[in-house]
C-alpha cells in the first residue's frame, strides 16, 4: 500500500530544489575565501632535527646490514627515502606558505 504522505520521487526535494533557488553554496561572484595559514607538520609528517638524523641512521643501517635490494614496493630503502622525500616537501611548502605571509 503506498504511503501518500512521502513525495513522489520526482519532487525537488530529491533532486535539491529548482534550479531557480539560489544555493548558500553556490558562489556567483567567485569570492575568493581567506587563506588559512598553513599549520606546521608534525607527528607522522614531522620534519625536525631528530627525524633527519635518525633517517640517515636508518637509511646506513639498512644499507650496510639490511636485504639486498629488492623491488620498489618491497624495498625498505626506497620506501624510507620516499617518506622523507614526502616530509621534505611538505616541510619546503609550508616555509614557502609561511615567508608569503
Amino acid at each position: 500500500m503506498p504511503d501518500d504522505k512521502r513525495p513522489p520521487l520526482s519532487s525537488s526535494a530529491t533532486n535539491g530544489g529548482s534550479p531557480a533557488e539560489p544555493s548558500a553554496v553556490h558562489d556567483p561572484e567567485g569570492t575568493p575565501e581567506p587563506e588559512t595559514p598553513m599549520q606546521k607538520p608534525r607527528g607522522d609528517d614531522g620534519f625536525g632535527l631528530w627525524y633527519r638524523f635518525f633517517f640517515r641512521f636508518q637509511y646506513t643501517l639498512l644499507h650496510v646490514i639490511g636485504p639486498p635490494r629488492l623491488t620498489a614496493s618491497m624495498d625498505p630503502r626506497t620506501r624510507l627515502k620516499q617518506d622523507y622525500d614526502r616530509r621534505k616537501a611538505l616541510n619546503r611548502q609550508w616555509k614557502a606558505a609561511k615567508a608569503k605571509s
